[in-house]
């Protein structure tokens, strides 16, 4: 069986992120300012995926997540940063391995880009 990531990652890659995985014991998702579908979905997801292997992982969200994304899966693995700083800077702080998903500028953060 071949997967969609085997042809966007080489093997090399993939065995360096999954060992990185591997010795992390918190990890954090983060997700950019004015999240959309493809920000909050796929950071929720891959916060289950890894709460399923049994690591700790929490989404943090910049700032107010769209009503109509609420009921995704997993919504209760987030924080957002505007409404809870201090619990979010903590997290941060405390990460061993720090995901950020669907952006490529750290501006997108809305003020954690600081922490990191």
């Amino acid at each position: 069986m071949h997967f969609f990531y085997e042809r966007m990652l080489d093997k090399g890659t993939r065995e360096t992120i999954s060992n990185w995985i591997s010795e992390a014991g918190r990890i954090v998702i983060l997700t950019h300012t004015n999240p959309d579908g493809d920000a909050i979905g796929s950071s929720l997801a891959l916060g289950l995926a890894l709460q399923k292997k049994k690591i700790d992982a929490q989404v943090i969200i910049p700032d107010g997540l769209p009503d109509f994304l609420r009921w995704l899966p997993g919504i209760r693995l987030s924080t957002t940063f505007a409404y809870k700083k201090e619990k979010a800077a903590e997290f941060i702080g405390q990460a061993d391995l720090i995901f950020c998903l669907d952006f490529n500028d750290p501006n997108r953060l809305n003020g954690m880009e600081e922490l990191m």
